[in-house]
C-alpha cells in the first residue's frame, strides 16, 4: 500500500447498487490515489469456480489502480467478516451503498449499513437510489457537512475539510434547526444545539478566521426535505455526517431513512467511526527515505 493514498474497503455482493458504488470509487481515483481492497464473502462450501470468477471480473477498471487487491472471505454473516477486517488493518472508508431490497423485504432483513456503523471504527460512504444522474462522472468540486453541536465538531470539521483538500474540493457547511415543538423543547433540555438560524450561524462562523470561513447554509424545518433542498442548491458532489447523523433513533438497528433520498452520497462518521480522526494520506510516512514503498 501507499503512504498518501485513500484505503477503501469495497464489500460486494455483486448487485446493480454495488455497481454504482464502483462508479463513485472511480470518481474518486481521478482526485487522488487509491489503495482498493475489494471483499466478497460466503461460505467456503458455497465458494465455487464462479464466485470467484465474479469477483475477479467485478469492477475490473479497479485493476488498473495503484494498489487493487480482491479477497474472498469465508463468512456467512459479511457484517461481522467486514469489521473484522477493519480493526485488523488500516481502512479510510468503506463503501456500502443502499440495499437493493425494497418495502416489507427490507424491513424483515437486518440492516448491513447499521451494523457496520456499530462495529466498524472507520467512516461508511453509502448512497441511495436518490443520487443524481451523472454524479459519478464529473469531479468532486462540492463537498457539503451537516452540522451538529453535541460531539466534537472541531475534530470533525478537521477530517471533513482535510478530505476536501486532498480531493481538491470546496466546502460547504449546513445546519437544519428543528422546528419549535414540544419534542424539540425537551430535547434542549440535554442538547446544545442551537434553536435559532442566527445562534448556528454565529457559532460556525467563530469557529473559522475571517479569511478561511466557508459558505453556510442554515435552515428551519423536517431535515430530510430542508438537506434535500440545500443538497441541491449548493451542487453538493458529497455529504459528510457526523455522530448520531446515520443511525436511526429507534428500538431497531436502523439506518437513517432520510439519508437514502439524498441527491448525492453520504460519507457517515458514525457510530464506532465517530472517534475516527486521520485519514491515512494525512499520516507522515514510517519508513526510510532509502526503502523502497510498495
Amino acid at each position: 500500500m501507499h503512504a498518501d493514498a485513500l484505503r477503501i474497503l469495497f464489500p460486494t455482493n455483486f448487485s446493480e447498487a454495488c455497481d454504482r458504488a464502483g462508479e463513485a470509487i472511480a470518481q474518486l481515483a481521478t482526485a487522488c490515489r487509491l489503495d482498493l481492497t475489494i471483499v466478497h464473502a460466503a461460505r467456503r462450501a458455497r465458494q465455487s469456480r464462479d464466485i470467484r470468477a465474479r469477483l475477479e471480473r467485478f469492477f475490473v477498471k479497479a485493476n488498473d489502480y495503484h494498489f487493487c487487491q480482491r479477497v474472498l472471505l469465508d463468512s456467512d454473516d459479511p457484517a461481522a467478516a467486514i469489521s473484522h477486517i477493519c480493526r485488523a488493518n488500516r481502512f479510510d472508508l468503506v463503501m456500502a451503498p443502499a440495499s437493493d431490497r425494497h418495502g416489507v423485504q427490507s424491513m424483515l432483513t437486518r440492516s448491513f449499513r447499521a451494523r457496520l456503523l456499530r462495529h466498524c471504527d472507520v467512516p461508511l460512504w453509502t448512497a441511495g437510489a436518490a443520487v443524481r444522474p451523472g454524479t459519478f462522472d464529473r469531479p468532486i468540486t462540492t463537498i457539503a457537512c451537516l452540522m451538529d453541536f453535541d460531539d466534537d465538531r472541531a475534530a470533525f470539521v478537521r477530517l471533513v475539510t482535510t478530505f476536501a483538500e486532498r480531493v481538491v474540493a470546496r466546502t460547504r457547511f449546513l445546519y437544519v434547526v428543528p422546528t419549535v415543538d414540544e419534542g424539540t423543547l425537551t430535547h434542549a433540555l440535554t442538547s446544545d444545539a442551537p434553536l435559532m438560524p442566527s445562534v448556528a450561524l454565529k457559532r460556525i462562523r467563530d469557529m473559522f478566521s475571517a479569511d478561511q470561513c466557508p459558505e453556510i447554509d442554515v435552515a428551519v424545518g423536517a431535515r430530510g426535505p430542508e438537506l434535500r433542498r440545500m443538497l441541491r442548491a449548493c451542487d453538493a458532489d458529497l455529504l459528510f455526517v457526523g455522530p448520531r447523523q446515520a443511525s436511526a433513533r429507534s428500538w431497531a438497528l436502523r439506518f437513517s431513512r432520510d439519508l437514502d433520498g439524498l441527491p448525492c452520497p453520504v460519507v457517515c462518521v458514525d457510530g464506532a467511526a465517530a472517534g475516527f480522526s486521520r485519514w491515512s494520506f494525512h499520516e507522515p510516512p514510517t519508513l526510510r527515505a532509502d526503502e523502497p514503498y510498495d
